[in-house]
């Protein structure tokens, strides 16, 4: 057996069903054992970013593994954005690249592959040798399986081409940790002990908390301790349905959250990183007890000090938790008007609405968009300045179908992320919402959509410009002509790459919405003409966030 057919042969025993791909001159082997011999669909994506973006979309709407494989050279070099992307989300995607052979060093696609994966997705798994091969595929799906991120499988062409001299075994290729991590009997006390004793705390949770498929264990402390349940902007719609669900906390959500958590006491953090955005820069996080429940040890505490740190399963730690809480009789010190505080919450408070002629306040069309969408739905979005407005509106009702993709703040990722959340729930349709600048950037990947005649449905929110740039010079007292990149008629484009295009310029337009939304025969285009000139009150704390860090 050869390198590239124990390859192959060890993806499709851990499950994978489903491969996206630019095929080069290194992987043509492997690929073609996939797909003929172990009858695995390809996607084949136009560029590498696309592929290993459908992997990360793929991962994270169907919470599995989400394989990659690229070429070597420039075939890695442009999976950059995409693996940082990911990487920020700890996106569980195996990236299978060929390389260089070893002993070629002027080869004009070497590169230190090596390097770049470090510095790119983080972790990487180098087979040297095919005597390498066992103990490099064991230790990615560890590391995959402890949802640290992706990681890179790198081979050589040489290798892979090369014969085994044994069979590969023992390679456990499960992706989800099992069974859950035990917390501390002495950790949990702790923590109970805590919550029992605050006047009001709150529970956050994370993209942690998801994976964990701990919404039911959460929803349950929240009902025992009458505490607000809140989420990270990578946690929305979990629970949300649940009565004492007050949104997402931070500049991304409605308002509520942010509140609830300020007020707070004490703070149960499950499976979240308490980034600055959720709190503020860790403001709301002064004089309170801050309780950080994660399976990865190296996330507690990794930027604000916390008083309870627990090591453990969100889902198992929050039931023995409420156990103990329950055994000791704990009910909670929110006032009892809070469930009613919750439901007559009205949202933000936004200024009036602003059409121009032939362009529609921004607003307008996220909230008519909210109420076309089914509950069901699965909402892919973008980086821009729009997405404040996006994330803010748009309903999230399961926290696997939303996949926001401005973690890197990299503009142009949520195109293939989304063609990889359409494989993950076949046959139903996957909402994309980006601006004309992160389209156009990313355009080659809408004609797979096509290609692969998938239920997306593209939505194009279009001033004519790199807003967030536009606003910036001027700012600094420069003109903004420079920001300004008008865009070809996009619904035309869309007709020309065999999907379907509209365009909504007018409020009239606007009402056609929920049929220009049908997607039964393929991908659906809509552009829509927006007034750039609506500004969220959060950019600003958003902008000063990113002049902090040097953006």
């Amino acid at each position: 057996m050869k390198v590239y057919e124990a390859v192959a042969d060890t993806l499709v025993s851990a499950g994978m069903r489903q491969v996206f791909a630019v095929m080069g001159h290194g992987n043509i082997d492997l690929l073609g054992h996939l797909t003929s011999k172990r009858h695995v669909p390809a996607v084949h994506a136009r560029h590498e970013q696309g592929a290993v973006a459908m992997a990360d979309g793929y991962a994270r709407v169907s919470g599995g593994l989400g394989v990659a494989m690229v070429t070597q050279g420039p075939g890695l070099s442009n999976t950059a954005t995409a693996l940082l992307t990911a990487a920020k989300v700890h996106s569980r995607v195996l990236l299978v690249c060929a390389d260089t052979p070893g002993d070629d060093p002027d080869n004009s696609q070497y590169m230190d592959q090596v390097a770049f994966s470090r510095a790119t997705a983080g972790a990487f798994e180098h087979v040297a040798s095919p005597e390498r091969l066992g103990s490099a595929l064991a230790a990615a799906f560890g590391h995959l399986r402890l949802g640290r991120g992706p990681v890179v499988l790198n081979i050589p062409t040489d290798v892979l081409s090369a014969e085994l001299s044994a069979p590969l075994r023992g390679i456990d290729t499960s992706v989800v940790q099992s069974p859950p991590l035990n917390p501390s009997p002495a950790a949990v006390e702790r923590a109970a002990t805590l919550l029992g004793a605050s006047a009001q705390p709150v529970i956050l949770a994370g993209r942690g908390a998801v994976d964990a498929n701990a919404g039911a264990a959460l929803g349950a402390l929240s009902d025992t301790l009458n505490a607000p349940f809140l989420t990270s902007l990578l946690g929305g719609g979990l629970n949300s349905g649940h009565p004492l669900s007050g949104g997402t906390a931070g500049p991304f959500g409605k308002g509520l959250g942010s509140a609830l958590l300020a007020e707070a006491d004490c703070v149960y953090a499950a499976g979240v990183s308490l980034s600055p955005w959720t709190t503020s820069g860790g403001r709301v996080l002064a004089a309170k007890n801050v309780i950080q429940v994660d399976s990865h040890p190296e996330q507690i505490a990794i930027r604000y000090p916390v008083t309870v740190p627990v090591i453990g399963d969100a889902a198992l730690t929050t039931e023995l938790i409420t156990d103990a809480l329950r055994a000791r009789g704990a009910s909670g010190g929110w006032d009892e008007s809070l469930r009613e505080r919750i439901a007559a919450y009205p949202g933000r408070e936004y200024p009036p609405f602003d059409d121009r002629d032939g362009q529609i306040d921004p607003r307008r069309i996220l909230l008519a968009l909210n109420d076309a969408l089914p509950r069901s739905r699965a909402v892919v979005t973008d980086t821009g300045s729009f997405v404040h407005f996006t994330l803010q509106l748009i309903d999230s009702f399961d926290a696997r179908r939303l996949a926001p993709t401005n973690n890197f703040g990299a503009v142009g990722q949520a195109l293939g992320t989304g063609i990889g959340a359409c494989f993950a729930i076949p046959g139903e349709p996957v909402t994309v919402i980006c601006g004309d600048g992160g389209f156009m950037m990313s355009l080659n990947e809408f004609h797979t959509a096509v290609r692969y005649r998938l239920p997306l449905q593209v939505i194009v929110m279009n001033d004519q410009a790199y807003t967030a740039e536009r606003r910036s010079l001027v700012a600094r007292g420069w003109p903004d002509t420079e920001a300004r990149h008008p865009s070809p008629d996009l619904a035309a484009l869309a007709e020309a790459f065999g999907a379907r295009g509209r365009r909504i310029t007018t409020l009239g337009d606007l009402e056609q919405l929920p049929d220009f939304l049908k997607c039964e025969d393929g991908p659906i285009l809509i552009d829509v003409a927006i007034n750039g000139d609506v500004v969220n009150p959060v950019g600003a704390h958003i902008a000063r966030g990113l002049a902090r860090s040097g953006t």
